[in-house]
């Protein structure tokens, strides 16, 4: 079943990871500034050497041929350009200390150079590698109010709200989003701002608001790499404002366009999902089944199978349902110990008695801090008491109440220890027990009426004949 944002951001994640490769205006420097006009042979080879290297990727070369040209040609035209590739060079050796340096004594150095918006931009690039988020955003900043005209104003607009939303500044970062959607049209990067204007509304809780921008995504950028995944998302969102129907309607609508085939595979999950919560559960189980037929070795593969699992479980399908649990059990997640404690439950509800036991003793013997260690020690308990081994049952429940203190079975499990104290003979431990369940977590009403009485019949038993009057006196008033 689909969950929070919390659990299930691990296979929606929309929001791309920082610096996407930037295709900087380098390529072109050389048509950008002439050579001054008397510049010698000797000086275009030489540049045109380093740059040839840069071009080939040889940046440590590249590197240091520009430099030797730095030094060489001090008076050239082509100071400005060299300077900022030689300091490229650096980023892409991944020297960013240097390289930071390298490009803030650009700026400083040549403000009104044409690279001036590069440089800044590479600065916010740079510290963003570095870690410094408030240095990169200042850098990006620059770019915006110093070079608005420049093709990289709207990035840098986009990766600030990147930063902000890694912040989990999401007021902040929706802003920037906007700015770099709305202030830029020629921005590259439109589509994925207006995407994250969505998803940072999606996270905020905002499903409404996020499913209407995706659906401007959707119109406004037909041919965007993320119009499949908006698709997935608008029936995301109105999967998460419980409008199921609405969900499945989008999602159907919408499917046969949506490719590729992971994101294909997202809408049949929440369609099945969405049945799921409807009570449709044959429709859900035909979904689920077609899902697992359809996308073999998929990441949500164990997730669906769980989901069948527990469709079949509601469908009173216990032999089916203790099949497809059983094969979730064999790893060692949190996910194979829910399904080794409900392939217990369905092996219960099928009579399966011994076998579930076993399942049951697996779930916490192997998983003592899952989930389910204490439903399964409760379960594996009433079984044995079930049996009449109360001695057996004793230890599971007496464990329980020890090292599960805060389970929300603690009170029944007193109360069942209670119970089976009593077959042993032990009305005194029985009658503390009982007490305990009175006490002890939540206990439901008919628990609380349950142990009250049976209190003041250990007491009678006791032949404590006073306490015990005393104690039905105080269950008449009370029950």
């Amino acid at each position: 079943m689909v969950k929070s944002p919390s659990t299930a951001g691990l296979w929606f994640s929309p929001i791309f990871s920082l610096l996407i490769p930037i295709t900087l205006a380098v390529s072109t420097l050389a048509a950008q500034v002439p050579l001054a006009p008397k510049a010698t042979i000797a000086e275009e080879q030489d540049y045109a050497f380093a740059y040839g290297l840069y071009k080939d990727g040889l940046f440590q070369l590249a590197g240091e041929e520009l430099s030797k040209f730095i030094d060489r040609y001090p008076s050239s035209l082509k100071q400005p350009d060299a300077h900022f590739l030689r300091t490229e060079c650096l980023f892409q050796q991944e020297q960013y200390d240097l390289a930071v340096k390298g490009f803030a004594d650009f700026v400083r150095r040549f403000p009104s150079s044409n690279m001036t918006d590069n440089a800044y931009f590479r600065l916010g690039d740079t510290n963003v590698k570095l870690k410094k988020t408030d240095d990169a955003i200042s850098a990006y900043k620059a770019v915006m109010e110093g070079h608005g005209e420049s093709p990289l104003a709207g990035e840098a607009a986009y990766w600030i709200g990147e930063l902000f939303f890694k912040q989990a500044e999401y007021e902040k970062a929706a802003k920037y989003y906007l700015l770099s959607y709305e202030n830029y049209p020629n921005n590259r990067l439109r589509d994925f701002a207006l995407y994250s204007v969505a998803w940072t509304n999606q996270r905020r809780g905002d499903h409404a608001k996020a499913a209407t921008t995706y659906r401007k995504v959707v119109q406004e950028f037909p041919q965007s790499s993320l119009t499949a995944a908006s698709k997935v998302r608008i029936g995301e969102c109105y999967y998460h404002l419980k409008e199921y129907k609405h969900a499945i309607e989008e999602l159907s609508a919408s499917r046969s366009t949506i490719e590729p085939a992971d994101q294909k595979a997202e809408a049949d999950y929440l369609i099945a999902e969405s049945f799921y919560h409807l009570n449709e559960f044959e429709s859900a189980r035909k979904e689920y089944e077609a899902f697992l037929g359809s996308y073999p070795g998929h990441k949500l593969t164990r997730e669906v199978r769980y989901a069948l699992g527990w469709t079949m479980l509601k469908q009173k399908d216990f032999s089916k349902a203790a099949e497809t649990f059983g094969t979730l059990v064999d790893t060692s997640d949190a996910l194979a110990h829910a399904a080794l404690y409900r392939k217990g439950v369905s092996e219960k509800l099928q009579g399966n008695r011994e076998i579930a036991l076993r399942s049951f003793t697996r779930a916490f013997a192997d998983h003592p801090n899952g989930d389910f260690a204490d439903n399964a020690l409760f379960d594996a308990g009433m079984i044995l008491f079930e049996q009449k081994k109360s001695q057996e049952a004793q230890a599971f429940f007496s464990r329980l109440v020890k090292e599960y203190p805060a389970s929300d079975v603690v009170s029944d499990s007193y109360q069942m220890l209670a119970e089976s104290l009593i077959g042993e003979g032990d009305y005194e431990g029985a009658r503390a027990a009982f007490q305990s369940a009175l006490t002890k977590g939540n206990p439901p009403f008919e628990g609380k009426v349950t142990s009250s009485y049976q209190v003041g019949w250990c007491l009678y038993k006791l032949k404590k004949y006073k306490e015990a009057a005393r104690q039905f006196s105080g269950f008449i008033e009370t029950y």
